[in-house]
């Protein structure tokens, strides 16, 4: 614009001159005029080209910042779709440093603050059977994916089976920039494959139960009623340590003994349909409480019964076999209690199920034994049978619901949870 100004000027100054001067002179003037010319189209070329130039500025910065502004979005979006998968990943350099972490993999390893930056052993190290940088080491040496690693530790007392898929991360150009590693929580699944497995186990027991029971019923009558005809017929001494009647009571107590292993597991077998009916669990419980405060009492074991959410509770259950899982439980947290002490029932409703816990103060149950725990035939007692408790769990299930173990500070808990509604859909009011 100062060039077209100028040169506009120099043209205007020598119009002037051409009025105030003889025509003979014009002809010096005119190679200036022709110049003047030329400089006047190369300002106006001059400004086009500023022009364009700016409109392609604005264009290019308008397009950086749109491509500026699509990067963030898709770099959110990606950020967006890790955060939302259900498996955890899990991203480390070539030093092992964490770089990414999404939050299923905070969550799965129990880690509250961002571990980024940190090196995989700081992970390793809280988690016994955990090797996540040895992975890493293993994928960067050998090149090759590994799949399916199962590790199990615990957390926060629990139990944690997670599978670990790691592979090589590599760059835009193809060179290896370090490792990633996706996190599977498969507690739950473990769980499931193993409950199957139980079950497949079970039914299976059922017939064969049913004809145990059938054919070594009958010959274990008969052999009773010749024990007892012998023993009738022989003139015996019952004080004679040693002698033919303690053989005998033997024979009597182990008929006896056997006798009870094949009724508990006709019992077994035969808990495969429920006579379903609305059932006032409180009241349900009460009976069961006052039906052993006596055999309590003996013991000097306080019978504590707490009830949450009312004084009532209504359920569609079978109240008989509910009040064998009852019973069976209280019988069992009593010969837990080797010294006085108290035993706790606890009713409450949560979220569509009834859960009733009964808890002792007893020795507790040793941990090798607390997963064989409702095993059929698994007992820590010298003269138990052990069916109790698979008895009881399997009506729980029947039931839409499930008997567990837990192990408080002190003594023993087992929670059974039933729900609500029936199995139809039709609640009990």
């Amino acid at each position: 614009m100062w060039l077209v100004f100028e040169v506009r000027k120099e043209q205007h100054t020598i119009s002037r001159l051409l009025e105030e001067h003889p025509s003979s002179e014009v002809s010096t003037l005119s190679p200036l005029i022709s110049e003047l010319r030329w400089q006047l189209g190369l300002a106006f070329l001059l400004l086009a080209v500023l022009i364009a130039s700016a409109i392609m500025l604005i264009i290019i910065l308008r397009e950086y910042f749109y491509s500026q502004r699509s990067l963030k979005n898709l770099e959110q979006q990606a950020t967006d779709i890790l955060e939302s998968m259900e498996h955890g990943i899990l991203t480390c350099g070539l030093d092992g440093r964490i770089v990414m972490c999404n939050r299923n993999s905070q969550r799965i390893l129990g880690i509250e603050s961002d571990p980024r930056g940190n090196n995989l052993e700081s992970i390793d190290r809280f988690y016994a059977d955990l090797d996540l940088n040895g992975l890493a080491t293993e994928v960067l040496e050998t090149g090759e994916a590994v799949r399916n690693r199962e590790s199990t530790f615990k957390l926060n007392n629990h139990q944690v089976v997670i599978s670990v898929d790691s592979h090589l991360l590599r760059g835009a150009d193809g060179r290896i920039e370090g490792t990633v590693h996706h996190l599977h929580d498969i507690t739950r699944e473990k769980m499931m494959q193993d409950r199957m497995i139980r079950m497949e186990g079970y039914m299976g027991l059922g017939p064969v139960a049913a004809g145990l029971h059938h054919e070594i019923k009958n010959p274990l009558s008969a052999l009773s009623i010749h024990v007892r005809l012998l023993e009738e017929r022989l003139d015996l001494d019952p004080g004679e340590e040693g002698g033919t009647q303690h053989h005998i009571d033997v024979l009597k107590k182990e008929i006896q003994r056997i006798g009870n292993v094949l009724e508990s597991l006709r019992d077994y077998a035969k808990v495969d349909a429920l006579s379903l009916a609305a059932t006032d669990l409180v009241a349900l419980v009460r009976e069961v409480i006052e039906l052993m405060e006596p055999e309590a009492g003996r013991k000097s074991v306080e019978l504590c019964f707490d009830i949450h959410n009312g004084h009532r509770l209504m359920a569609m259950v079978d109240r008989t076999r509910l009040a064998q899982i009852v019973l069976n439980l209280i019988l069992n947290a009593l010969h837990a209690m080797e010294s006085p002490g108290k035993i706790t029932v606890d009713l409450s409703r949560v979220s569509g199920f009834i859960l009733l816990s009964v808890t002792d103060e007893g020795t507790g149950i040793h941990p090798s034994a607390q997963q064989h725990i409702f095993d059929p035939y698994f007992t820590t007692k010298k003269d138990g049978v052990g069916m109790g408790l698979a008895v009881c769990r399997k009506i729980a299930r029947l039931h839409g619901g499930d008997l567990q173990l837990e192990i408080p500070e002190k003594g023993t808990r087992f929670i059974l949870k039933v729900p609500v509604k029936a199995a139809d859909g039709s609640a009990a009011d």
